[in-house]
């Protein structure tokens, strides 16, 4: 390695894009990668059987001043040791000692160097960024890399995808990065990079993106967005720094980022937002597999997106590839980690899928796919919420969606990065309730509405495992639910 860096330092490397990270810096040859994380699980165990050195429990590293340091964007790593270290150093030397990044602003610097496209959306990105990610490593040359929120079975559980063909090419570009080293010139903005862009924190912002896909806008993450227009302005942001085209999957997405909230020129805009609501026929993309029409407008999303790039780079010869080959390309998808995937059946013959489903519109989408495709079953959703703050401020939303199901069990929330004393307060406001604690708040929305309330794993494992064959289980888990119901019945899986 250059004698310039010392290690790369991965804190926060449980969460799913770090974990791409590291892979992906495993998998271009670098040796000296340091994953640190609060705790163990699924991901840190494989980064580890990849020979990737990893560290559980922040404090037991050393910041060295020659590191190259990536962390996750949410405050407890924030405060880490690691991070503080990397601050001082920063502050001692300047000119030398080189900031943190973090994950989304690595990317940001990667974006610069490849044809960036970033799939945005309150719900559906992840799917919607992995069949894109499949399609174009099966029919274009020029693809170089995907990095997706998401396992992908179809490719050894990772969630990124380098493509083979290019690895040296990428590798280059990222010595550029970490190291300083000048690439060919030649190979700027040569290859293609497909990116799952959260709005949080507008992140999404910082990526030097060329091409855009916004599956949906509704209201989300509002630790961030105080008000539906604060979140609205986010992604008017968002398209107005897209270079070339930006796909969306309606009329009503193109009407909301349309709107005259901003002191952007919307007129100009216009032709660069392309609605695709109107070519989407029941027909085009028939997935045996998979059930739902998200998945359709998922597709029509890309194949709109495939026949862009066509028109923008129709002067290079590998883009010729006929529209009938997308079509096939796209149906040959298998299926995506946590997003309706089927786990297992019960000891009475209960069907169990679980989906990342965590917003009501996501859980409305899943639970209509599912009666449809499942008629003659009884409903049963397992409901883990994620965050406190979501649960309250979406509270109407998530009952009228939920109260679909045949019967709802709520799990405790997920409280992942969230603070508590404005969750309390706006809790007060809307239940008229002083909530003790996240446990007590997911007790009293169940109990609002009648629904049953567990908070003991194997209570819920229990009465989980006791479902009849007329029924069908739907656990919604963005949280620890998925991989507690996987891990106990693991040995009933089945492929």
């Amino acid at each position: 390695m250059s004698k310039f860096l010392h290690n790369i330092v991965l804190v926060g490397v449980w969460w799913t894009g770090m974990s791409a990270l590291a892979g992906i810096f495993h998998d271009l040859w670098y040796t000296n990668i340091v994953g640190i994380d609060a705790s163990e699980g699924e991901i840190t165990k494989k980064l580890h059987n990849k020979g990737i050195r990893m560290i559980i429990w922040h404090g037991k590293y050393t910041v060295h001043p020659k590191d190259f340091v990536i962390y996750t964007d949410i405050d407890s790593v924030k405060q880490s040791p690691e991070l503080q270290q990397s601050y001082a150093l920063q502050a001692q030397n300047t000119k030398h000692y080189h900031r943190p990044f973090t994950y989304s602003e690595f990317l940001a610097e990667l974006s610069k160097h490849l044809i960036t496209i970033s799939i945005a959306g309150t719900n559906g990105k992840s799917s919607c960024t992995w069949l894109l990610i499949h399609a174009m490593n099966h029919i274009c040359p020029q693809f170089g890399l995907g990095i997706v929120g998401a396992l992908m079975p179809d490719y050894d559980n990772n969630n990124y995808l380098i493509n083979p063909h290019h690895t040296w090419d990428i590798k280059l570009l990222i010595d550029h990065i970490v190291q300083g080293i000048l690439p060919p010139m030649d190979i700027v903005k040569k290859f293609f990079l497909i990116l799952e862009a959260c709005e949080f924190r507008e992140h999404f912002l910082l990526y030097d993106t060329d091409y855009a896909l916004i599956t949906n806008i509704g209201y989300d993450h509002q630790d961030c967005f105080p008000t539906q227009l604060d979140y609205t302005k986010a992604f008017q942001k968002f398209i107005h720094g897209v270079k070339r085209m930006t796909i969306v999957a309606d009329e009503k997405t193109k009407e909301i980022l349309m709107t005259e909230i901003m002191d952007f020129h919307h007129s100009s805009l216009s032709s660069s937002v392309q609605n695709i609501s109107e070519n989407i026929h029941p027909d085009d993309y028939h997935f045996t597999h998979l059930f739902g029409q998200h998945w359709q407008i998922n597709a029509s999303l890309v194949s709109a997106l495939l026949d862009t790039i066509i028109k923008d780079y129709q002067e290079k010869v590998w883009y010729t590839f006929p529209s009938q080959e997308i079509k096939e390309t796209l149906q040959s998808f298998i299926w995506l980690r946590r997003r309706m995937e089927y786990l297992w059946m019960t000891t009475w013959w209960a069907c169990v899928y679980s989906d990342y489903g965590h917003h009501p519109d996501a859980i409305d989408h899943a639970i209509n796919a599912t009666q449809k495709q499942f008629p003659d079953k009884q409903l049963i959703v397992y409901f883990e919420p994620h965050q406190a703050q979501r649960l309250v401020w979406l509270r109407n939303e998530f009952l009228a969606t939920l109260q679909q199901a045949d019967h709802v069990v709520v799990f405790t929330i997920y409280s992942a990065r969230e603070q508590r004393a404005p969750i309390v307060q706006k809790t007060q406001e809307t239940l008229s309730l002083t909530p003790q604690d996240n446990h007590h708040i997911a007790q009293i929305f169940a109990k609002k509405i009648s629904w049953r309330y567990i908070s003991d794993e194997k209570e819920l494992i229990n009465h989980l495992d006791q479902q009849t064959h007329d029924k069908l289980c739907l656990i919604f888990s963005a949280g620890t639910l998925d991989p507690l119901v996987r891990n106990q019945f693991s040995h009933q899986n089945t492929s």
